[in-house]
């Protein structure tokens, strides 16, 4: 058999496993996540009318959406022919499984060595932090890094394959925000050569101007309104300052650590001292140069920790190829080549301990999703006429997939005013031992029902007028995990 050939099956092994354990683990966990709810909605307005929904009547006061519509338009498409259900389910995992081909002919186009880039895909497909984040969740995220993979690929090759390049970036542009990083990886590109004085072939100044020109236009396209209300909040999604702190949260080189895995880490850091000091390897610092936008947006806050993580993954998982091609050309001049195979070995044992048992350890631990219990209150909410529902933010695209009845906030955010005063007001609501308090905030939003589910006792636990006032909020609905009750209480007004 080809060594060609050999390596291809054992690529697609690989991708098949992957995808296996990914899919296996996602179905065993029930329903979709709570964020994959408003994927859901999007998908059903589209096939109905053809264009996703970016007004909201049912929210506090009726709001209007910003959102890239390419994710829910591939979603809407394949619900034309599977379930909607699986397809949240089973999507996201088949377009994370992909970085693991891409992931080995990036890594081929940079060492051009079959077993170094069969290594860095195994990596990549169990990275902690790719094998455990959206395996339950349809997010437009898992379409942008199949694509920033692609990216890279094209830009590795542009000075050959120019056309190549730019259809790949293009598809970036259009669909996904981390096309940004692609524009950072530029300008901080341009810098390293400069630093080392090496020059840049025509073929990158020209990407790069398209692809600068091409993501400004298509996001003033997409965010102008929210532009235009929000100004520079916008680079944070105009979250509120505590959802900020928990999605922004600081980045650490132990996080990194754990979430990409201790051997990725070390190998992709090696590759980088490798091309700065010996091989000044252009399309080494392309790769390192995406690293360092990454790291630069993390601590300018504009990029979530999850999302620099599994972008840095990505980025080690490549890096890494370089760094095992050139520890086996090491190897190959000293006395420790006898050791080849038993050194392998251990690398592979090592990385099994410290990332693809933790991968599937964080992959196997419930993901969040509602239970049936959490459906069948919203089913039962459904039937209530007039209802407008108070429940934790994370609980608004449930209620309006499934509920269809007006509700106080979700967690999207752009194009939302004083989104602080409006979480302030509903931890008041489930926390405030006065029930006057309570009742004030509750007729300030029309609120007829209030959910205590297990998103609402996590985060509210200790007692409070809600659960002690009996006469003013009366249970109107009670399953095995879930609470709704009504309000029978009103403030009188002094004439």
């Amino acid at each position: 058999m080809q060594a060609r050939t050999k390596y291809a099956l054992f690529l697609a092994a690989l991708f098949v496993l992957v995808l296996a354990l990914r899919l296996s683990v996602s179905f065993a966990n029930g329903n979709p996540s709570y964020e994959s709810y408003f994927t859901l909605l999007q998908a059903e307005e589209i096939r109905e009318t053809g264009t996703p929904r970016y007004h909201d009547a049912l929210s506090y006061e009726g709001r209007d959406y910003v959102f890239n519509p390419a994710f829910y338009y591939l979603v809407a498409f394949l619900s034309l022919f599977f379930s909607p259900e699986v397809v949240v389910k089973v999507l996201p995992n088949v377009l994370l499984a992909l970085l693991v081909p891409l992931v080995y002919l990036i890594s081929h186009r940079l060492t051009n060595a079959r077993a170094p880039s069969l290594f860095a895909a195994f990596f990549v497909g169990f990275s902690p932090i790719i094998f455990s984040t959206y395996i339950n969740t349809a997010h437009p995220l898992t379409l942008g890094l199949p694509l920033l993979a692609l990216a890279i690929y094209g830009l590795l090759a542009v000075e050959q394959q120019p056309k190549r390049a730019l259809v790949f970036i293009t598809l970036l542009a259009l669909i996904s925000p981390l096309a940004w990083l692609i524009v950072a990886t530029f300008l901080l590109f341009s810098l390293i050569l400069l630093a080392e004085r090496l020059s840049m072939d025509v073929a990158y100044y020209e990407t790069a101007l398209f692809t600068g020109l091409l993501t400004f236009w298509w996001t003033l396209v997409i965010y102008k309104r929210a532009l235009i209300l929000h100004g520079f909040t916008i680079l944070t999604g105009n979250l509120p300052l505590a959802v900020r702190a928990e999605s922004f949260s600081d980045f650490t080189l132990l996080t990194m650590i754990v979430s990409v895995g201790a051997v990725p880490t070390a190998l992709g850091l090696y590759a980088i001292y490798h091309a700065s000091y010996v091989t000044r390897s252009r399309r080494l610092f392309l790769v390192t140069a995406l690293g360092l936008a990454t790291l630069l947006f993390a601590f300018l806050k504009l990029l979530p920790l999850t999302t620099t993580l599994l972008v840095l993954s990505l980025v080690f998982s490549i890096l890494s190829a370089h760094g095992i091609f050139q520890f086996s050309l090491w190897l190959r001049k000293t006395r420790f080549e006898a050791f080849r195979t038993p050194l392998t070995l251990g690398v592979l044992l090592f990385f099994v301990l410290t990332s693809l048992l933790p991968a599937i350890v964080a992959g196997i631990q419930p993901l969040g999703g509602p239970s049936e219990d959490e459906l069948a209150t919203m089913r039962w909410l459904s039937t209530q006429e007039g209802a407008v529902v108070l429940a934790s933010p994370k609980n608004g695209f449930l209620i309006n997939a499934v509920a269809h009845k007006p509700y106080v906030a979700d967690e999207a955010f752009l194009l939302v005013n004083r989104p602080d005063r409006i979480l302030e007001d509903i931890d008041t609501i489930y926390t405030t031992p006065f029930t006057v308090s309570a009742v004030e905030l509750l007729s300030k939003y029309g609120v007829t029902h209030i959910l205590l589910g297990p998103l609402e006792n996590a985060r509210y636990s200790e007692r409070s007028a809600l659960t002690d006032d009996r006469d003013c909020f009366p249970i109107l609905h009670k399953g095995a995990v879930t609470v709704v009750y009504g309000v029978a209480c009103a403030l009188e007004v002094q004439q």
